[in-house]
Order: structure tokens, then C-alpha cells, then sequence
């Protein structure tokens, strides 16, 4: 049996008695909380931290991974242009949420 069938089997079983699996909640929780980042006020704390760029050189080597990859990655995929203008219309955003586990859950 390979590992892939038995995910399968697995997610089947979860949502016969309506669970979720950990990964796919915090899918969740991540791209709603994309939509509340959006909708923050430019001069809120949070906001200036999830949008400031660090000053310097970056190491060499494989470049690591921002907060807002995946949203760029779903968003181009998906022929949605930048994420942040399509995160403010709310009902839009949300009725993506499904779509955006199956792309980026394991």
C-alpha cells in the first residue's frame, strides 16, 4: 500500500466523522487570516510587520520561503493577480478557501 493511498483513506475516514486533519485547519486559518491582514489599516502594527523587508544581503544558498509565497503561487495559478487586491473582497476570498487546501495541502 503506498503512502499516497493511505492519506487517502485516511482523509476519507476524517471526513466521515467530520474532522478535519491538523494541516488542512491551519490552511484554513492562514488564508482567512490573509483576508483580516488585508483589511488592517496600513499604520496597524501587524499590518507594517507582515509587509517589511528586511535591509541587507541575503545569504547564499537556497532563498527561504515569506510568509505570502504560497498566496502568490495560488493567486498566479489561479489568474487572480496580486493576492492582497484579491483578499479585500472578502465573500470572493473566502469562497476560495477550499481551493486553496487542495493546492497547498500535502
Amino acid at each position: 500500500e503506498t503512502l499516497h493511498s493511505w492519506h487517502q483513506r485516511l482523509y476519507m475516514k476524517l471526513a466521515d466523522v467530520n474532522l478535519q486533519s491538523w494541516s488542512r485547519k491551519v490552511l484554513r486559518q492562514y488564508w482567512q487570516f490573509a483576508a483580516y491582514l488585508v483589511s488592517l489599516p496600513e499604520d496597524r502594527w501587524l499590518h507594517r510587520v507582515f509587509k517589511r523587508t528586511p535591509h541587507g544581503v541575503r545569504s547564499q544558498g537556497r532563498q527561504h520561503n515569506t510568509w505570502e509565497d504560497l498566496l502568490v503561487a495560488f493567486c498566479r495559478h489561479n489568474h487572480l493577480g496580486d493576492w492582497t487586491v484579491a483578499a479585500k473582497d472578502v465573500p470572493s476570498w473566502l469562497s476560495l478557501t477550499i481551493d486553496f487546501i487542495e493546492f497547498a495541502a500535502p
